[in-house]
């Protein structure tokens, strides 16, 4: 069965270098987003491998291979689905970034109450992803050559 990820020769050099670009720039988003209470970490993530899936088999197999998203990225492109301890230190991190935020950083009420919603939103979105215990493989995800 195809990969289902388009190679990164079908591209012209402009279109790879910029999705290169947007890849590092989500990756960096991403990361920063580890201690940004209002900027999430894992969508940035996936899109980072998505635009590196496009445009460098290097760099995303470099994403895939990474010890701390490289199994998460594995998980959700082959069966759309988080296993549980990611998705409960997720909830964890997402309730004590906001708590201290609406605690301790932010004096304005209207500013507590829009950090309220992102963060039960978040909490919701990321609630209703399925666990990967008893799902099915859909595809295996493969090194891009």
């Amino acid at each position: 069965m195809p990969n289902k990820l388009i190679s990164h020769l079908v591209f012209p050099r402009a279109q790879r270098v910029i999705l290169i670009v947007c890849g590092f720039a989500a990756l960096l988003l991403g990361l920063i987003g580890i201690v940004l209470p209002v900027l999430p970490t894992t969508p940035f993530i996936l899109l980072a491998a998505a635009c590196f899936a496009k445009s460098s088999s290097r760099f995303y197999n470099m994403l895939l291979s990474n010890r701390f998203c490289g199994s998460v990225i594995r998980d959700w492109e082959s069966k759309r689905c988080i296993r549980r301890p990611v998705r409960y230190m997720a909830l964890g991190s997402i309730a004590f970034t906001f708590s201290l935020s609406i605690g301790f950083l932010v004096a304005d009420t209207y500013l507590r109450l829009l950090l309220i919603v992102i963060a039960i939103t978040l909490m919701t979105f990321l609630w209703r992803v399925p666990l990967c215990e008893g799902i099915e493989k859909i595809a295996p995800v493969k090194k891009i050559e």
